[in-house]
């Protein structure tokens, strides 16, 4: 039996550069297949402006994996990247509940 899997992607994003972030998240998100993909929530933080976390939950580590290698996530990084103020930083973890 496989784990269900989390990653958390965190995101400083460039004032200016809100709405096309936004706006490239919404168009992975409703484009590209990503298979063992359970469900993703794109969050604004409301104390900290500009933070975003992309959390996605999948059904397992191997799901993400070999979604991580597809071309099509590769660009959605080239596209978010140069909206970023800082490098995007991720977590991961296995969940319990």
């Amino acid at each position: 039996m496989s784990e269900k899997f989390m990653h958390v992607g965190k995101f400083i994003v460039k004032q200016e550069n809100r709405d096309e972030f936004i706006s490239v998240i919404k168009d992975y998100e409703s484009t590209v297949e990503q298979k063992g993909l359970d469900h993703s929530h794109l969050i604004e933080a409301e104390n900290e402006a500009n933070m975003f976390w992309y959390v996605t939950i999948w059904s397992s580590r191997a799901d993400w994996d070999t979604v991580e290698q597809l071309d099509d996530h590769k660009k959605l990084h080239e596209k978010c990247d140069p909206l970023l103020a800082q490098p995007a930083n991720q977590n991961f973890g296995t969940i319990i509940v």
